[in-house]
């Protein structure tokens, strides 16, 4: 992509004179250093837009606003180098968004910030963030993380998952005590017998999953420990790690009407 720069702008400008609705704009193959055209912002008709392999451009200078994005309710970054302050910039932009997916990012100084007053579904797959936390959004249904990263020392990326004001949420996983320290509130849940009370329990939740080794103390301890800050689980799926194979091997248990 990176030799054709004119050609991909006057490219972009057409999708947007065509109103175009859905775009996947995947930069392959390498280098993974090309920047996104600010043409892309540009196209105000977009419903669905899928961004692989770019850095996102520098804020300073970009259209800003409800206006960029009016209509946009999928985005889906996929490889793509993108800091926690332009991941809240395409929220901004992005007033009736319901879907937002980080797939495969790199940023591993990243503290995530996710608040909208539309977002139903919110993805963390296969990505570094020292923080992901979920600060305002009345709306979030879905909250879907998967934080075994194969660029990550030992495969693992430690996250603090942070749940603010979440009225709504009923899915949520899957939580790891091997990387995660879940904080509700303002109360960090990290240790096993972390003192209970309505300020850090979610009661909305509804189907939980874990990802867990039960041949780790630790981690088996901190397992009822989690569990008391969703009070009213009815479906809990468990996915049972074993220490001495593989990172691949896995077992699947489903417990239903936990409450």
């Amino acid at each position: 992509m990176a030799p054709h720069d004119r050609a991909l702008r006057r490219w972009l400008r057409s999708l947007a004179d065509k109103r175009v609705e859905d775009l996947i704009f995947v930069n392959r193959p390498f280098p993974h250093d090309v920047y996104l055209p600010a043409d892309v912002l540009l196209i105000s008709s977009l419903r669905r837009l899928y961004l692989g392999f770019w850095y996102f451009p520098d804020i300073p200078g970009l259209p800003a606003g409800p206006h960029v994005f009016p209509h946009l309710r999928e985005i889906g970054l996929c490889s793509t180098v993108i800091s926690a302050g332009e991941i809240e910039y395409v929220l901004q932009c992005s007033p009736v968004l319901e879907t937002l997916a980080i797939i495969l990012s790199i940023n591993p100084s990243s503290h995530v910030r996710v608040g909208s007053r539309s977002l139903r579904c919110a993805v963390l797959w296969m990505s570094m963030a020292r923080e992901f936390a979920i600060v305002a959004t009345p709306r979030l249904e879905r909250l879907i993380l998967w934080q075994t990263c194969p660029g990550a020392p030992s495969g693992v990326f430690p996250t603090n998952v942070k749940i603010g004001y979440a009225p709504e949420l009923r899915v949520l996983g899957y939580l790891e005590p091997s990387i995660h320290a879940l904080e509700i509130g303002n109360t960090v849940i990290q240790q096993p017998g972390t003192r209970m009370s309505p300020a850090n329990m979610v009661p909305s939740v509804k189907i939980l999953a874990f990802k867990v080794r039960f041949g780790i103390r630790k981690e088996t301890k901190m397992l009822p420990t989690f569990l008391r800050c969703f009070p009213n689980v009815e479906t809990l799926h468990v996915m049972l790690r074993n220490t001495h194979t593989p990172s691949s091997s896995f077992s699947f248990l489903e417990i239903t009407s936990c409450s």
